[in-house]
């Protein structure tokens, strides 16, 4: 069972991000005002860079990319997401897969490379 403080967490973020998403669903024009809207840490310029270097990203894939990139564990994602750590690992495997990164190299570091 989770502790009250993170139920509480949780549900202020998501009762924050509402408002974003539905504007998101609206402009559907440019993925990347989308991106930037739902989650503001994103800085554009950083969705552009990423989406350059791997155009087979969907904005999803972008958005979680940047989130790994960010620090933010896999906890605190599915948290966020309202989805399973299963399916946050799940996704990771995909970037991976996408990204052709070999098994000892690191997301992260990828995700930095392509953002430099």
């Amino acid at each position: 069972m989770k502790p009250a403080y993170l139920v509480f967490i949780t549900l202020c973020v998501y009762l924050l991000a509402k408002p974003f998403n539905l504007l998101a669903q609206q402009a559907d024009s440019l993925q990347t005002i989308e991106l930037v809207a739902i989650n503001p840490h994103l800085h554009e310029d950083q969705v552009q860079m990423l989406h350059k270097r791997y155009p087979v990203l969907s904005p999803q894939e972008v958005e979680f990319a940047l989130s790994i990139r960010s620090g933010i564990n896999d906890h605190e994602l599915a948290a966020t997401s309202r989805t399973t750590t299963r399916k946050i690992e799940e996704q990771r495997g995909t970037l991976r897969k996408k990204m052709n990164l070999k098994p000892g190299e690191k997301l992260v570091d990828e995700i930095n490379k392509a953002l430099k």
